[in-house]
């Protein structure tokens, strides 16, 4: 119970303004500032899978979801997750002042695998239903507030539930994401 108070006090502590890299000037007064980007994310509170990223200023909100059916083999896998991200600072690295940005998210996800056996397995137990909520920090790297290509790799603090019903706590993980997107 401590641990999940203490989870839940860095994430409000997290969520207060900070100093916000993007300008406040809309997308349209700015042809290089992107305001949305597509691309791909591996992990539990991000989902693993195609994802949709809108940006709003500093702010933004990335869906993510990933299917397949075998009804051959019985067998299905879905998951979709909804996160928020928040620009905190940016900074340059080396020389060449590649861009990096840090940024606080925090999302969850549902995870749906039937018939394949292996299920979600985030403590050692099996389940074919699971849902994934947490928060943490993550660096972006490339510029998030210009068109073009983006690394992020975040650590978040991940609780897992399992079934969609009972929602039955499991454990708090700390767990990396990663992602690519290209901003448009």
């Amino acid at each position: 119970m401590k641990t999940i108070s203490t989870a839940l006090t860095l994430i409000a502590a997290l969520s207060t303004p900070f100093v916000a890299i993007a300008e406040t000037e809309s997308s349209e007064q700015d042809p290089n500032k992107p305001s949305i980007a597509v691309g791909a994310t591996v992990g539990y509170v991000e989902a693993t899978g195609l994802s949709f990223r809108k940006y709003f200023g500093a702010n933004y909100l990335q869906t993510n979801f990933a299917g397949f059916v075998d009804k051959d083999k019985g067998e299905e896998y879905i998951a979709a997750s909804i996160s928020y991200g928040r620009y905190l600072n940016q900074f340059d690295l080396g020389k060449r002042g590649t861009p990096v940005g840090l940024k606080f998210v925090a999302g969850a996800e549902a995870e749906h695998d039937k018939g394949s056996g292996e299920g979600t397995n985030l403590d050692g137990i099996t389940s074919d239903q699971e849902i994934h909520a947490g928060a943490g920090l993550g660096l972006e790297f490339g510029n998030p507030t210009r068109r073009g290509l983006v690394i992020s790799v975040d650590l978040i603090y991940t609780a897992g539930f399992r079934g969609f019903k009972d929602r039955e706590f499991r454990k708090l993980n700390l767990l990396p994401s990663a992602s690519i997107h290209y901003n448009m």
